[in-house]
């Protein structure tokens, strides 16, 4: 068990922890990223800094995020296998190894489909800026 202070940078770095639905009937508490922090990760999944769910076929997402490997298979099936979550990490976090051609994480990080709705608006805003500039030439 580590000290306060040992922990204080972890919890920094995921941010709070969730206030579930079912506690305060709001669906929009559950989330656990600032729109700040959304907006950064669009920016770096559209820089290719950032690995998700979704580049990976659904079988393979066990062997790519190792820590979902230990859900075990009811709770992969509800949880990723049908789609309730993101899963994403940053591509420096990635292990040595890799599956299939794809990064191994010993970790990972989960957008909700509330906090992926919001993200998804911004990349494609990016894109959309990116696309006028392109055709500005």
């Amino acid at each position: 068990m580590g000290t306060q202070t040992e922990q204080a940078p972890v919890e920094a770095e995921i941010g709070p922890k969730p206030v579930y639905k079912w506690v305060t009937g709001d669906p929009y508490l559950f989330n656990r990223y600032s729109k700040q922090e959304m907006r950064t990760f669009a920016r770096d999944l559209h820089a290719g800094n950032i690995f998700t769910s979704h580049n990976v076929p659904v079988t393979d997402i066990p062997h790519v995020f190792l820590p979902i490997a230990f859900l075990g298979k009811r709770g992969l099936d509800q949880f990723v296998m049908q789609g309730n979550a993101v899963l994403w990490e940053y591509l420096y976090k990635a292990g040595p190894r890799s599956v299939n051609g794809n990064p191994q994480f010993f970790g990972c990080r989960m957008f909700t489909w509330l906090e992926w709705e919001f993200v998804y608006g911004h990349i494609c805003k990016i894109q959309e800026t990116m696309d006028a500039l392109e055709s500005e030439d």
